[in-house]
Parts: C-alpha cells; structure tokens; sequence
C-alpha cells in the first residue's frame, strides 16, 4: 500500500449530484425557503412572522414521502432528509435514503474519476465490493485505489504506486469528496518513499478532476 488516507465526507461535485439525483429518479427543483425558528405559536400568533424571516436558495424534491433539501453552504453542499412530524421511524428511514443517496453519489464520483483516468490514457476500470469501492488500474490493472466510508467519513487506500505520485493522482478524487478546508489525516508506507516508475505527470489528474 502506498498511503491511507482518511477524512470526513462533503458532496462538493455538482455534476456527480445531478447523475445521482437522475440515478434515484430524484427531480430537484430550486426552491426558495425561510428559516424557521421552531417556535409554532409565533407562526399561529403572528402569521406574517414567516415572510419577515431571510430567505434562502436550496434544491428540493419529494421521494417517498420525504423531502429532499441540498444546500450549498460555502463551497460544498448539505443534504437533508425530512418529513412532517417525523417519529423515530421516519428517522430510521431518512438515514436509509441518506446512506442510499451517498453511496451513488460516490459511486458517481468513482466513475466520473475512472472516465478522466482513461481520457488521460490511464487503463481504469470500476469494482463495487462489500467494502465500498476499488478502482483498478495500469497496464495490467494491477494497481488499486480503494474508496470506503462509513459515519460520514471516507477511506482511502492506495495500492501499486511507488513514490509520491499517488498523491497527484488521488488529489482530484479528494477534490470531489470533501472541500479544500477539510483537513486529511494521511499514513504513509514504504512504497511512498521508493524511487518513483516512470513519468510522475502520468498519475496526475487535478487539471481536470478539480470540479468544485
């Protein structure tokens, strides 16, 4: 193994967020929507209290009972799943569509990674496994980046490349999982440090895998 890299999970690609909301057969709208205090006898008291509150763009959509907001928050976006009165339930449920939506929108972040690889003239294919997924590579596919996440965290993993270039190469993928503020905690192993194979430009995909 190259390097194990860690960090936490934001959807920062919007193209991967239009393919996984096609994927789902999700039909996102921009809809303008007010802050909410949560405190319902002003709104019964004082019904103009509403329209005095800021608004702000998100996009929406109902799936299965459920609304869907992504709000772009500095340069990422944040999903949220809700559903009036919302019981413990629902609650499950939500997390459910969560997981569901995170997961395809990773996998769309893996395909749109092994597309530019192979423009780049990398041999890349796409594996799902139980652990998440392994994108192989090479000549003869015999290099690997494993991508796993769980609690909002993703994991990366590294296997066949000598030298730094690993880093180049796994720079573009980082750029559509999480934003530039989001600090990634990085293990290095032995083939980090041995003498590189060929053309380190060769693994470097940030001209074009930078989509933020």
């Amino acid at each position: 193994m190259s390097h194990y890299t860690k960090f936490d999970f934001q959807y920062t690609n919007s193209e991967c967020l239009f393919s996984t909301c096609k994927r789902l057969n999700l039909k996102m709208q921009e809809k303008e929507i007010r802050k909410y205090s949560g405190m319902k006898w002003l709104i019964d008291e004082y019904p103009d209290y509403m329209t005095s509150l800021p608004s702000y763009s998100v996009f929406n959509c109902k799936n299965k009972g459920f609304n869907y907001f992504l709000e772009q928050v500095d340069n990422h976006f944040e999903l949220s799943i809700e559903k009036y009165n919302m019981n413990v339930s629902n609650e499950i449920k939500a997390q459910r569509l969560a997981l569901e939506f995170q997961t395809t929108y990773i996998e769309e972040v893996s395909k749109l990674f092994v597309k530019q690889m192979n423009e780049k003239g990398i041999n890349a294919i796409l594996e799902k496994t139980d652990e998440g997924f392994s994108i192989h590579f090479g000549t003869m596919y015999e290099k690997n980046i494993l991508i796993k996440f769980n609690n909002g965290r993703v994991f990366e993993e590294v296997y066949g490349i000598k030298g730094q270039s690993c880093v180049s190469l796994t720079e573009a993928l980082e750029n559509m999982l999480s934003s530039s503020e989001v600090e990634l905690n990085s293990e290095w192993t032995e083939e980090y440090y041995e003498e590189p194979e060929g053309d380190l430009a060769l693994y470097s995909l940030i001209e074009t895998g930078n989509s933020q």
